[in-house]
């Protein structure tokens, strides 16, 4: 015997909807062959709402399941919230022959360029790929890394700039915090 309802009972369909009308989008109809799963769909991306009965609704959303109890209002809150993009990924440098353990953030790291007569040039890759890869961070470049404070007046150093910390960049950032503190 099934803990699940059999439907969604008036009032708590009625309040689901007034939440997602309030947040700007609709209920849509039930999914195919159910009778308490109803379906959003909202700028494009699809939801899905399961009645649960009184312990609330089990929310699905895009490739994340955000578990059981959710009410209407916090539903029709993670529904609304447009997608966050991933910060792009660092850009390393990986060298291409044998010898080929280790990514540098740094291209001009001894290590990347050693050994003359296995080096065959350098490629650049994301980050997360040279890792997937079965490749580390390297040993000098992170000691060159660990080198830069972890923060600069107060403000906590990204790990973009922390890895740009002699470049322009790491001058424009530094300049840019003291004329936030300046004011």
């Amino acid at each position: 015997m099934s803990l699940l309802p059999r439907s969604i009972p008036v009032p708590a369909a009625e309040k689901m909807a007034a939440a997602l009308a309030a947040a700007g989008t609709k209920l849509g109809p039930f999914r195919h062959g159910s009778s308490i799963t109803r379906t959003v769909n909202c700028r494009g991306t699809y939801w899905e709402l399961t009645y649960l009965g009184p312990i609330g609704w089990r929310l699905t959303g895009p490739g994340a399941e955000h578990g059981i109890g959710v009410d209407a209002e916090e539903a029709a809150e993670r529904i609304t919230t447009p997608p966050v993009d991933p910060a792009p990924a660092r850009r390393v440098h990986v060298r291409i022959g044998t010898h080929r353990r280790a990514y540098h953030p740094d291209s001009a790291c001894p290590a990347l360029t050693g050994k003359p007569e296995t080096y065959r040039g350098q490629e650049v890759m994301a980050e997360n790929d040279a890792q997937e890869r079965g490749l580390a961070l390297c040993g000098q470049c992170d000691a060159g890394l660990t080198a830069v404070p972890q923060r600069y007046a107060g403000a906590p150093v990204p790990a973009l700039v922390r890895a740009a910390w002699t470049t322009p960049l790491g001058d424009g950032w530094r300049l840019g915090v003291r004329s936030a503190l300046a004011r």
